[in-house]
């Protein structure tokens, strides 16, 4: 008895989303979309992820041109990527911020509703992460740490706030409940793999001195005692 064995195909968590415009749109415009995009779409995958979604690929590239296309889906040469090509005619979105998060929200929506032809997504959570993102007032922020030490009754959180045109830490620190002092400590471009270089531990130290770094490098000292702050990197 012979047995028919169909090609095993595995599944891996789709997380990941890129929005790029093609050569119909300027070089202003394109760069538009890399960098200020990503505040959006980091949202989106911030909620993607725990829902741990299973599909052919990791990560989606939505290419968006002027003219007609003419292959709407392909994968790449690392079966991980997709793209997902659309036609569609933003007019003129660099100028405002609203205009901006418009014309992202469109390609999103327009390229999941074409990749969703093609392969299971999870579009109906995507579109409700666009929802909610607006719901915010178009902010992506979360918390990188949030650190406790009873005995001197102070707490300090680390802040993420990924914008249209920057990523900031933001610093604060709590004595008894109470805020204390609330400073940026570090900045960078929007990008992913910049601002992760800033995702560090923070530490206190004898004299009373809260240390935040990445690896070796200190990043800021806070002094209890006086509440001054000193930032070493660039903000």
């Amino acid at each position: 008895m012979s047995m028919c064995i169909g090609k095993v195909v595995s599944m891996t968590r789709f997380w990941d989303i890129q929005l790029v415009l093609d050569s119909t749109y300027t070089e202003e415009e394109q760069k538009t979309v890399i960098v200020n995009s990503r505040s959006m779409v980091h949202f989106i995958e911030r909620h993607l992820y725990p829902l741990n979604f299973r599909s052919k690929f990791s990560r989606l590239v939505i290419s968006c041109s002027k003219l007609p296309v003419e292959t709407e889906f392909s994968l790449g040469k690392d079966p991980a990527i997709a793209h997902v090509n659309i036609s569609q005619d933003l007019g003129c979105f660099i100028h405002s911020d609203d205009e901006k998060y418009l014309a992202f929200e469109k390609i999103l929506k327009h390229g999941f509703e074409v990749a969703e032809k093609y392969a299971e997504l999870p579009k109906s959570e995507v579109f409700d992460a666009i929802e909610q993102f607006k719901s915010t007032g178009f902010k992506n922020e979360w918390v990188h740490i949030e650190k406790t030490w009873k005995r001197k009754g102070v707490t300090c959180i680390i802040e993420c706030h990924h914008k249209l045109n920057t990523f900031q830490l933001v610093q604060k620190l709590y004595k008894c409940d109470a805020l204390v002092h609330s400073s940026i400590i570090a900045e960078s471009m929007p990008r992913e793999w910049l601002f992760n270089q800033l995702l560090g531990k923070v530490v206190l130290k004898e004299g009373g001195k809260l240390i935040y770094s990445v690896k070796s490098e200190i990043l800021s000292i806070f002094v209890l005692d006086t509440n001054k702050l000193e930032i070493f990197g660039s903000v």
